[in-house]
């Protein structure tokens, strides 16, 4: 599947490898041995420019694979939050649109390591704009 990908993109082994953290001949050897580790192929799959989109079968609901980030706490409007027992709703490439345990919604900022608070309506058009998870 990646070589294909790559393929598609003009990429050859050697930015592939770049890409992964590898030399040339362990790209190579590991993609044609299957000793490549997924989280490689994850890695270079989304640095090829491609997403992976899950679908579950009996509802139709859609979830993007991304790269993880780090867990994220912060205050906002008198309230703790932590991306790390909430759940992910949606994700516009900088921020991740969360709800937590107790129903409020807010925004992680990874890049700024900020947490922000928003309502249900500014939640809502977030997930709408940016796809529900």
């Amino acid at each position: 599947m990646l070589r294909a990908l790559s393929r598609w993109r003009g990429a050859s082994v050697a930015d592939c490898a770049k890409l992964v953290g590898l030399s040339e001949q362990s790209y190579y050897q590991q993609t044609r041995l299957g000793s490549f580790r997924a989280d490689r192929m994850l890695t270079a799959i989304d640095a090829l420019g491609y997403d992976i989109v899950f679908v579950d079968r009996n509802t139709g609901e859609r979830w993007k694979y991304r790269e993880p980030h780090g867990t994220l706490k912060g205050i906002s409007e008198y309230h703790k939050y932590n991306t790390g027992v909430s759940r992910p709703l949606a994700y516009d490439g900088s921020q991740e649109l969360f709800v937590d345990r107790k129903g409020l919604y807010f925004l992680a900022d990874y890049a700024k390591g900020k947490i922000k608070a928003v309502t249900k309506s500014e939640a809502e058009a977030f997930a709408d704009k940016y796809g529900a998870r």
